[in-house]
């Protein structure tokens, strides 16, 4: 090898070092017979397969469509209801709940329970036992996210055939308030991520433009981005990307393929780092 060539591998492995320093990862995944868990880290490539569903007498099969990592323990909301996974077991199923997300500093779930022909949201402990009720009509893909480790914004509203009057509220776990969010409803139709390095939001605009924006906690602001609505994982503040869903059709297997990206918010460039994988959801394993 030329020292011309040494000196570009020497970069690039230190660049994707440097890039996915931090990156351990617990990721759902979806194959034609099954759906499973596993453990990846994105510098070594190495996976470690943690769980793996098939179909069951009581299940025809169970989806995860979103996965969380708490202080050790793997959380799941799946078609069948909420769970706590331990290896290949979903503990007992809770079929009215469906988690949103999680206060890992507080140890606390925020999930929707469907109860009363509504969906109600409410802080559960990881036992899933309610701790407080936080607010009304609700709905199990209700946006949920962590602005501090104590303030979270979700949505609330009423569906009507295909509309949805949406609102927009910041709760604050110590106080067991609501603020609403009037300045951001005249802008954003839905939200889809909190990217708090610039403390911008990522929605879709009124107008339904084909390409998410960026506003500030008003509204304001507003930046363009080439997220065109893929499904969004996981943001890392310290790296600026957030990983996100990239299919396209392939003509030889006349059908989709998924593959895993992340998409960097300072070039405004997606780059595919995993080919061929239909991803549900993946969380940051934190090792504190």
């Amino acid at each position: 090898m030329s020292k011309k060539l040494f000196f570009i591998s020497l970069i690039s492995m230190i660049y994707t070092m440097l890039i996915y320093a931090k990156d351990d990862y617990i990721i759902a995944y979806q194959t034609n017979s099954n759906t499973g868990l596993k453990e990846y880290t994105f510098s070594t490539k190495k996976e470690k397969v943690y769980a793996t569903f098939y179909k069951t007498k009581k299940y025809d099969s169970v989806h995860i469509n979103k996965v969380f990592y708490i202080n050790g323990r793997i959380f799941s909301d799946t078609s069948e209801g909420s769970s706590e996974i331990i290896k290949d077991k979903l503990l007992k199923l809770h079929e009215t709940i469906s988690i949103l997300g999680y206060l890992r500093e507080h140890n606390l779930l925020v999930a929707s329970i469907y109860e009363n022909e509504v969906g109600n949201l409410y802080l559960l402990d990881l036992n899933f036992k309610k701790v407080k009720f936080i607010s009304p009509y609700t709905w199990e893909s209700n946006p949920f996210f962590l602005i501090t480790k104590d303030k979270f914004i979700y949505m609330s509203g009423i569906r009507e055939g295909t509309k949805y009057d949406s609102k927009f509220w910041l709760y604050n776990v110590k106080t067991n308030k609501s603020k609403r969010l009037y300045n951001l409803e005249e802008t954003c139709y839905n939200l889809f991520l909190y990217r708090s390095k610039t403390k911008q939001l990522l929605c879709e605009d009124e107008r339904r433009a084909e390409k998410l924006v960026l506003v500030d906690m008003n509204g304001k602001n507003t930046e363009k981005t080439n997220l065109v609505g893929e499904r969004l994982y996981v943001y890392d503040e310290e790296k600026d990307i957030v990983y996100h869903d990239e299919t396209y059709f392939d003509m030889f297997r006349l059908g989709e393929i998924g593959n895993l990206a992340i998409y960097d918010f300072k070039t405004h460039k997606s780059k595919i780092i995993i080919e061929d994988i239909i991803i549900k959801d993946m969380d940051v394993i934190n090792h504190k």
